[in-house]
C-alpha cells in the first residue's frame, strides 16, 4: 500500500548575510533560505524571527548580543 502524507513543520535557520541595513539583510536571507532536501515540491511560509548585526572583528569588545 502507498500513502501520501502531508507534513507541516516549522524550520528555523540562521543565515549570515552582508547587507547595508536590516531591511536588505532580511530580504537577502529570505532569498537564500531553503529547506529542500528532495525533488518534491514544498509549500511553506517564511517569517523573520530576529536580525542581529554581527560586529566586525576589529570592533569586537569581547561581548556580543543581539
Amino acid at each position: 500500500m502507498k500513502y501520501e502524507v502531508t507534513i507541516r513543520a516549522i524550520v528555523t535557520k540562521t543565515i549570515r548575510v552582508n547587507a547595508k541595513n536590516q531591511e536588505e539583510a532580511a530580504e537577502k536571507a529570505h532569498e537564500q533560505f531553503s529547506v529542500l532536501n528532495s525533488k518534491e515540491p514544498e509549500d511553506y511560509e517564511q517569517d523573520t524571527v530576529r536580525i542581529c548585526r554581527i560586529p566586525r572583528l576589529h570592533d569586537f569588545t569581547g561581548e556580543w548580543s543581539c
